[in-house]
């Protein structure tokens, strides 16, 4: 089976480096070949190293059976991940567009989990920190479509409101300030091998001095901004999977990441936050997230680890199921989109402001 793997990113040099860094540590299964396509924030694209433009990589592209993406950022999220779909017919790996464009936003993936019976925390939508509402604290401040908690901040008093807004408006052209909710934080993911199921529970032990996860939590940067290993191999939270959760609170959370697999039109895999209320036990849905990089320190793969089944071997079956999807398109005569899940949603941006008009170059180093 051939895969081709697409990383990078089309904003900065913190995506594109977060993109890799996940990508340099995928699993490669006996009987795979792979390619590797870099999207870079300037615009260009590189083929295994070497310059290439998008009609280029489509062409070389169309060989392949499978695609399994690795990039962060927004549109790496959405319209890059749905292209080879879309143009090629060539399965990707992970949830279809019309998912990933609702996961991108926490405002769309709190108000279909509102319409679908999934408890989230109150918000409010603000675009000027000139101009804010009354709103009862502690409070979280976090911009709309930004991931690895940049630009998010927990505010306690007034006065620190504006500020934060203002810092997660960098990021964002819309911010949310949400209600704070005490108590525990923890991830349930949903796997298909090949129905829906929730693999074991993971918990990130916030205390009340960390009562947060945040940026250096989530990615450790050394002195010249370059993304590490660091925040995955020296870790600043204690962690365990499977938590140590109450059966009804287990069941709460299983039920709320099945519901919201199933209301997004989740496909593969998903990935979900939540904070349990410390007062009431009871879970609310912080945000989806949906990737998987297949490398031994994703959160899914600490998850299948935790139930003893092999990274290696679930990656395989995945990309295989996956891959038969063309097949599948292929034997009833259709093209495009080969999975129907993926068909609704946004009109991805054209291709040509997708590569950007940036010139085409070799890979820069990682230094």
């Amino acid at each position: 089976m051939k895969i081709l793997h697409i990383a990078g990113a089309t904003t900065t040099r913190f995506y594109r480096d977060l993109s890799l860094t996940y990508q340099r540590n995928c699993v490669t299964p006996e009987g795979t070949t792979a390619a590797l396509l870099v999207v870079e924030p300037d615009g260009g694209l590189a083929w295994d190293g070497r310059p290439v433009t998008l009609a280029r990589a489509l062409d070389l592209a169309a060989g392949y059976d499978v695609v399994v993406p690795h990039l962060f950022c927004p549109d790496g999220m959405t319209t890059w991940r749905s292209l080879f779909e879309t143009a090629l017919g060539i399965p990707v790996v992970g949830p279809p567009l019309a998912a990933t464009v609702t996961s991108t936003s926490k405002l769309a993936t709190k108000a279909l989990a509102e319409a679908s019976g999934v408890r989230v925390p109150a918000s409010v939508r603000v675009t000027d920190a000139a101009d804010l509402p009354d709103v009862a604290l502690p409070a979280i401040v976090k911009p709309d479509r930004e991931d690895n908690s940049l630009g998010l901040t927990l505010v306690r008093t007034r006065d620190d409101l504006a500020p934060a807004v203002e810092a997660a408006l960098e990021h964002d052209a819309t911010a949310l300030i949400e209600a704070y909710i005490p108590g525990r934080e923890v991830r349930v993911g949903v796997i298909e091998d090949p129905t829906p199921r929730v693999l074991p529970i993971l918990e990130y032990h916030v205390t009340p001095d960390h009562p947060i996860r945040e940026r250096a939590d989530k990615v450790a940067l050394d002195e010249t901004g370059t993304v590490t290993m660091g925040a995955w191999e020296h870790p600043t939270l204690d962690t365990s999977c499977p938590a140590a959760l109450a059966a009804d609170t287990h069941a709460q959370l299983c039920d709320a990441a099945q519901t919201m697999h199933a209301a997004l039109g989740g496909r593969d895999y998903s990935l979900f936050d939540f904070r349990i209320h410390a007062d009431t036990g009871v879970p609310y849905l912080l945000e989806a997230c949906s990737f998987w990089t297949f490398t031994p320190v994703s959160v899914i793969s600490r998850m299948l680890a935790a139930e003893g089944s092999d990274l290696t071997d679930a990656a395989l079956a995945m990309w295989r199921r996956a891959a038969a999807r063309r097949a599948s398109a292929t034997c009833a005569g259709t093209r495009g989109m080969v999975d129907p899940r993926g068909v609704d949603g946004p009109t991805p941006p054209s291709l040509a402001a997708m590569a950007g008009a940036g010139p085409v170059h070799q890979i820069p180093p990682m230094v």
